[in-house]
C-alpha cells in the first residue's frame, strides 16, 4: 500500500515539475489573443527568427566540421530564402498599417475661399459659399468686402 502511495506522489511531483514545459508559454497565449493582423505579424517575425537561428546553427556546424561546404550552401540558401520572404511580408504588412484609412475624399475646392470640400458637401464648411458658385477672380471674399466698406467709411 505504501509503495502505491509513493508511486502516485512521485507521478504527481513529476507532473508538477514538468507542467511549465508541457503548457504553452503565457506570453504566447497573450500574443495570440490580439487582433488578427498582430498575430500574423508575430508569426512572420517568429518565422524570420527561426530562419536566422537555422542559419546560425548551420554555420556553427560547418565551423565544427559537421557540415560540408556544399551542405552549408544548401541549408543557408534555403533559410535565407525563408527569411527574405518573411521580411518582405513583414514590410508589406507594416506599409499597409501605415497607409491607414485616408481622410474623407475631397470633391474639389471652394470657389470662394479655396478650402478643400468633402465629397457630399453642397456648401463650404469654412465660408458657407455655394459649391457651384462661379468664381470671379476680381471679386473679393465676402469677409473682405465688409472690411473694405469699414475702411472706406474711415477715409
Amino acid at each position: 500500500m505504501s509503495v502505491a502511495i509513493g508511486i502516485v506522489l512521485a507521478a504527481l511531483a513529476g507532473v508538477f515539475v514538468a507542467w511549465p514545459l508541457l503548457r504553452p508559454n503565457a506570453a504566447e497565449e497573450e500574443k495570440t489573443a490580439g487582433p488578427v493582423e498582430n498575430v500574423a505579424l508575430e508569426r512572420l517575425e517568429h518565422d524570420k527568427r527561426e530562419a536566422y537561428a537555422a542559419i546560425r546553427d548551420a554555420e556553427m556546424d560547418y565551423h565544427i566540421g559537421k557540415l560540408s561546404e556544399a551542405d552549408l550552401y544548401l541549408i543557408r540558401t534555403k533559410y535565407e530564402t525563408q527569411a527574405l520572404a518573411a521580411i518582405a511580408s513583414i514590410e508589406a504588412a507594416k506599409s499597409r498599417e501605415k497607409a491607414a484609412p485616408a481622410a474623407a475624399p475631397t470633391a474639389g475646392f471652394c470657389p470662394s475661399c479655396g478650402t478643400a470640400l468633402p465629397a457630399q458637401a453642397k456648401f463650404c464648411p469654412a465660408c458657407g459659399g455655394s459649391r457651384s458658385a462661379s468664381v470671379d477672380r476680381n471679386a473679393r471674399h465676402p469677409r473682405q468686402v465688409g472690411h473694405d466698406a469699414v475702411d472706406a467709411d474711415r477715409q
